[in-house]
């Protein structure tokens, strides 16, 4: 595939930042799970727990979108594929799983994280269970 170099350089950094955000993210909303803080009525924490979940799975769907115009991970991937294929073998990452997980983001994507979509719009719970995102799995990608 043909590609600008400086565009290839740009899209890694901004990918590795929106991973590196999403992780930062989802360990903070992990620790606060394991303070197990109940409430009564709605505080900082709550609020802050809801809003690190959210912000977790933006930056993952940032950063595994499909479509073609999008300058993702599967970008780079189709600028450089041996490179690619070799990093994920060598840090044991499973494309093919990982390919997985971005078809079922897709799915979240656009029926409730960025989009109200008409049919799911009485139940945007049922967009996850459709997802099926299994979060152990969604974790360690």
């Amino acid at each position: 595939m043909s590609h600008d170099s400086s565009t290839l350089q740009a899209a890694i950094i901004r990918n590795y930042t929106e991973l590196n955000n999403a992780i930062l993210k989802l360990t903070a909303h992990d620790e606060l799970v394991r303070q197990d803080i109940t409430y009564i009525r709605m505080s900082f924490f709550v609020v802050a727990s809801h809003a690190l979940y959210n912000d977790t799975f933006s930056h993952a769907i940032r950063v595994l979108d499909e479509h073609k115009q999008a300058l993702s991970f599967w970008y780079v991937l189709r600028c450089n594929e041996s490179v690619v294929k070799r990093a994920a073998t060598s840090s044991g990452l499973d494309l093919d799983e990982l390919k997985k997980l971005s078809t079922k983001l897709r799915i979240v994507r656009e029926k409730t994280q960025f989009h109200i979509d008409r049919v799911s719009i009485k139940d945007p719970e049922s967009v996850w269970g459709a997802a099926a995102i299994n979060g152990n799995d969604f974790g360690r990608a």
